[in-house]
Formats: C-alpha cells, sequence, structure tokens
C-alpha cells in the first residue's frame, strides 16, 4: 500500500502536491477553528510539510512551514485566546516555523541520503553503469512487459579480449580507464531507455528494450565498431567478443537468459574471439 502511494506521488505534478498541501492547511485551520480546543488537530500540520519536503523540494517545504506556523497562530488568536503580551503570537509564529523548518531540513536529507543508497546499490563504482542486481531488475520489468504485449527485446553480453594484458603491461590505472572509456563509448551510442551494466570485471551486459533482430543487429554493429575504435585510438591491444540474443517470448528466469547470452558470447571466443554472434530465441 505504502510503496503504491509513494510511487504515485513520485509520478504526480509537484504543482498538484503543493495545491494539496494548500488545501489541507486551509482545511485544517477551519477544523481547527470550529473543534474544541481539547482535541489537538494542530499537530497535523506535519502532514503538509512532510509530503511537500519529501516530494516538491527545499523551498516550498519552507514555504509551507510558514504558511502551517501562521495557520496555527491565527487559530490562537480567532479562538479569543489571550496573550499576555502582543508579542506572544509573534514569538510563537517564529518558534513554530523554526520548528517545521528543522523538521523539513531533516527530511530533506533523508531523502538524499536515501536517493544516495539507491544510487550506490544500482551502480558500478568504477564506471557508473548499472551494476548485476540492476540488470537483472531491469530484465525482470522487460519480460513483464514482453508477455503483456509481446514486444521483443534484445539481451546482449559482452567480454573484453586481451584486457589482462592491458592491466599486466600498463597497469590497473590504465586498465580501470580502459573499462570507463569502455563506458563512456557505450552510452554515447545506444540509447537512454537501454541498459548497460558492468557485469564482472571486463564482462558487459546490455537490455535493448522493445528491440526486433534487424534493430538489435544495427546497434550491434554500431557500437562494436566505435568501441574498436575507440582502442585503436588508445593504442590498446583489446577487442570485444559479442554474444546477443533477440528473445520473442521471454523465458520465466532473468538468469537463464542472461546466461544463454553469455553462452553465446562463449561461443565466439572459441571461434577467434572480436566478433558478434547474434540469435533469436
Amino acid at each position: 500500500m505504502l510503496k503504491t502511494v509513494d510511487k504515485y506521488l513520485n509520478n504526480s505534478p509537484k504543482w498538484a502536491i503543493l495545491l494539496g498541501a494548500v488545501v489541507f492547511i486551509i482545511a485544517l485551520t477551519i477544523s481547527n477553528y470550529y473543534t474544541s480546543s481539547e482535541v489537538a488537530l494542530s499537530i497535523l500540520f506535519i502532514v503538509p510539510i512532510f509530503l511537500v519536503a519529501w516530494y516538491v523540494g527545499p523551498f516550498s517545504a519552507v514555504i509551507i512551514s510558514l504558511a502551517s506556523a501562521l495557520s496555527w497562530d491565527l487559530n490562537d488568536i480567532y479562538s479569543g485566546k489571550v496573550f499576555s503580551h502582543y508579542v506572544i503570537p509573534y514569538f510563537n509564529t517564529l518558534i513554530r516555523f523554526n520548528i517545521f523548518t528543522i523538521i523539513s531540513l531533516f527530511l530533506l536529507e533523508i531523502r538524499r541520503q536515501l536517493n544516495q543508497i539507491v544510487y550506490l546499490a544500482d551502480t558500478d563504482g568504477l564506471t557508473g553503469l548499472a551494476n548485476n542486481r540492476c540488470f537483472h531488475e531491469n530484465i525482470k520489468i522487460e519480460s513483464i512487459r514482453n508477455k503483456r504485449y509481446k514486444r521483443p527485446f534484445t539481451i546482449v553480453f559482452m567480454d573484453l579480449d586481451n584486457f589482462k594484458q592491458v592491466n599486466d603491461t600498463h597497469g590497473h590505472d590504465t586498465g580501470d580507464r580502459l573499462l570507463r572509456d569502455v563506458a563512456n563509448t557505450l552510452k554515447a551510442n545506444l540509447r537512454n531507455s537501454d541498459i548497460i551494466a558492468r557485469i564482472g570485471g571486463d564482462e558487459f551486459a546490455i537490455l535493448l528494450p522493445e528491440t526486433d533482430y534487424n534493430g538489435a543487429e544495427a546497434v550491434l554493429n554500431k557500437f562494436h565498431t566505435n568501441l574498436l575504435l575507440t582502442m585503436k585510438l588508445n593504442r590498446w591491444p583489446v577487442t570485444f567478443s559479442i554474444g546477443a540474443i533477440t528473445f520473442k517470448d521471454a523465458l520465466n528466469d532473468s538468469k537463464d537468459m542472461v546466461k544463454a547470452a553469455d553462452n553465446v558470447m562463449y561461443n565466439v571466443k572459441i571461434r577467434g574471439k572480436n566478433n558478434i554472434i547474434h540469435e533469436q530465441w
């Protein structure tokens, strides 16, 4: 239930969430006015503050914090509450605004750290590509789409030939730079919707969503050519063994599909490396 609500709010326009927060504050202010002082409704001002801080942003959260503090104090004034000094309502507004703002900043920091954790969980630290876990999750999503809409997709498995030679001759720093150059070349030659992952040390995998055999064939030849050009420009003796399978019908397990593409890549290795074998399932 909470995941569904979170997904809905994340996909909602920020202005709609902000408008909802304002309407909530107005409704709460009116309810407070007509409700007995024994019922503590004012604490509910934290609800719009949370929603705006979490789903909209810091500036809007500060504005909503100020609106909540002012609304709370307007209730105190118009409900007939007596103050011993005229400054006290302004002081209360300031204190409540500060408290609400601190809560907003606290929520924003939690959100920032949560996003960082999610990013690290899904990302390869060296190349900035997706990692193995993230890659399999995206295959599962694409499999669901395939079973519903019957759209083909392609999984590519790629291994770097002679990569160990670069590490042994030029050192691991050069090897890391080579891997980053491979990642950047792939990103430059693929769509934003394609998922590129570093599966192992010198192994990469690519998911081409909604891509049939002919479409995948053109993409494979394009990035293979450009990868070889990148290696040539840097005088690195690395080539690429690429195995790919276009799935008209997804298998039940993402691991089985990746393994199938891996086996095709292995066939390239045993046939002399630096080639592409592309099959259709």
